[in-house]
């Protein structure tokens, strides 16, 4: 119990140590995607505190409001929220999302590892884990909070994964339904990238029980589909309604020009300019040298030797494999593939393979020690001298790396009011034109045409309630971006949308007789919306079924 408690503190305070930056500088990291994200949790928490679950249109994002809570990574901004309840500072709240992330990612990491090698290899490959170059670009660098957070959920997957076809225990089947969901929540790309090393580990770590195959790849199977159905509400209809923004008009969204370069796998040197590169630090990826001498090492290994414990086996293969699988889709000759096929090329930059690749070179490294040191007693001491010496090559040449160009002090409100998409242009939808291009209006509805009065009785993120006292027919705008789901009810009966006209591109607008009136403009399921949440709902139901029937369905 007392060395489990080391065990935690230690991986707490490198993961504190991590992300220390973030705490001790006043202000918002400048880096290219963390100020979507802070917006993401202030825009979620806005949606929470007025009572709206789940979250779904969210105003001021994009000048006239877009369907946020629809298409925005849904984990994190939804953690974020809740904890901006507590600190009321969205910017705060970012911060602490990242340190949780780091602190989950090692601690579940940490107990993968545990399931292989002894507490001191599995700390030091940890260590290295943590300071990986790709970690610290996506906190500093890139600010890309959900792709980091997801690192939380593939060592979990392995994990179940392993010990649901060693021991089989219901726990592990709904551990994987429940990790490999809240991946998809978390961020959808992760499924493609951590696809390759779940499948490889899968495969081989079913061979391992041959008599049980066909058995447990069925209810491993259903485990990864129930895992789908649960994030159902979300993926559904995020793919089905992508057609209604520009970036649904193009099948393929790959990026040319992002493959690495060998300098990309070799170059040492951290950028703090490149290219146009002004703001954030220098936007160069890298795999770092010692983790890529790790992985060139273990091939050797793996291809003159390959003679490991047969319960590592799959763990051995998992990283020989995927390690190639991933150098290859980094490098441009792989440049087919993503033209090829959809899903790969959507995930629009090669060198977003590093989130996977970045948990293979530890692994590596713990088979290469193994190797060298464990099977002679004499070489113990040997062993620990490595192990210290790894701990402050990484740290020398890591620590250094753990910090935030320029930070910069931004309003509150800034977070909760947005010209800009800043999802990308590409993420407006077809109707409309750049959201900051419209004239800012403090007040959501106005006669454009006709003579009347409108009083704002109630305004919120998903409706809007007006009395209206029209002295001769009227044209009233409702200054928010049109989107399935929208309705106008005037005195409770649903009236006709119009959004295309060419003066309000893309903006509600509808007519009302002249008269005294209750209107009512709200932001309702849709269809495909509806049926996604009867999915996740039923899915989840089953889920909770399974589990209190767990002694009939599965054998402990």
């Amino acid at each position: 119990m007392k060395n489990k408690f080391f065990v935690t503190l230690f991986l707490f305070i490198i993961s504190f140590g991590l992300v220390f930056d973030l705490f001790i500088n006043i202000g918002q990291p400048v880096t290219f995607d963390g100020p979507t994200h802070i917006t993401n949790i202030a825009m979620f928490y806005k949606s929470l505190k007025e009572g709206i679950f789940p979250v779904s249109w969210t105003d001021g994002f994009a000048n006239y409001g877009m369907p946020l809570g629809l298409m925005a990574q849904q984990t994190t901004s939804y953690l974020g929220a809740f904890l901006n309840f507590l600190v009321k500072d969205p910017l705060f709240s970012y911060n602490l999302v990242f340190l949780i992330g780091a602190f989950l990612s090692n601690l579940i990491f940490y107990l993968f590892l545990r399931e292989y090698f002894s507490v001191p290899l599995s700390l030091v490959a940890t260590f290295i884990f943590n300071f990986a170059p790709y970690r610290i670009i996506n906190i500093y660098i890139r600010g890309a909070l959900p792709e980091f957070f997801a690192s939380i959920f593939l060592p979990l997957i392995l994990l179940a994964v392993k010990r649901f076809i060693e021991k089989k225990q219901f726990f592990y089947f709904f551990l994987i339904s429940f990790s490999y969901g809240l991946l998809i929540l978390t961020h959808p790309f992760m499924i493609i990238i951590y696809s390759f090393p779940i499948i490889i580990f899968t495969f081989f770590t079913l061979l391992s029980d041959k008599e049980n195959f066909k058995v447990n790849i069925i209810y491993l199977f259903f485990a990864f589909l129930l895992g789908v159905f649960l994030s159902f509400y979300f993926i559904f209809p995020l793919s089905a309604e992508l057609k209604y923004f520009y970036y649904g008009q193009a099948k393929n969204h790959f990026n040319q020009g992002h493959f690495l370069s060998w300098e990309n796998f070799f170059n040492p040197f951290w950028f703090y300019f490149y290219k146009d590169d002004i703001g954030p630090r220098g936007h160069f990826m890298k795999t770092g040298v010692v983790e890529i001498f790790f992985i060139i090492i273990f091939w050797l290994l793996f291809i003159l030797k390959n003679k490991f414990n047969k319960e590592k086996i799959p763990l051995a293969k998992l990283i020989f494999y995927s390690s190639i699988i991933y150098i290859f889709l980094l490098v441009k000759p792989s440049n087919f593939f993503y033209q090829k096929f959809t899903f790969l090329g959507n995930i629009q930059h090669p060198w977003r393979m590093l989130s996977g690749f970045i948990f293979l070179p530890p692994l590596a490294l713990c088979f290469l020690v193994e190797a060298l040191f464990f099977k002679k007693k004499n070489l113990r001491v040997f062993y620990y001298s490595f192990i210290y010496f790894l701990f402050i090559l990484i740290g020398f040449f890591r620590i250094p790396q753990l910090y935030g160009k320029n930070y910069k002090l931004v309003s509150q409100n800034d977070y909760f009011f947005t010209k800009e998409n800043l999802h990308a242009v590409i993420l407006n939808t077809i109707w409309t034109g750049k959201s900051e291009d419209y004239p800012v209006k403090k007040i959501k509805g106005e006669i454009i045409e006709g003579r009347g009065k409108l009083e704002v009785v109630r305004v919120k993120n998903n409706l809007r309630e007006y009395f209206l006292l029209a002295q001769t027919p009227v044209r009233l705008a409702d200054y928010t971006f049109y989107f399935p789901g929208w309705r106008v009810y005037v005195d409770g009966q649903k009236v006709p949308i119009e959004f295309q006209d060419p003066n309000y591109r893309g903006v509600i607008t509808y007519k009302v007789s002249s008269g005294q009136h209750k209107i009512l403009v709200k932001f309702e399921e849709t269809r495909i919306r509806v049926l996604g949440k009867i999915i996740s709902l039923f899915s989840l139901i089953c889920f909770i079924f399974l589990y209190a029937k767990r002694k009939k369905f599965f054998v402990n």
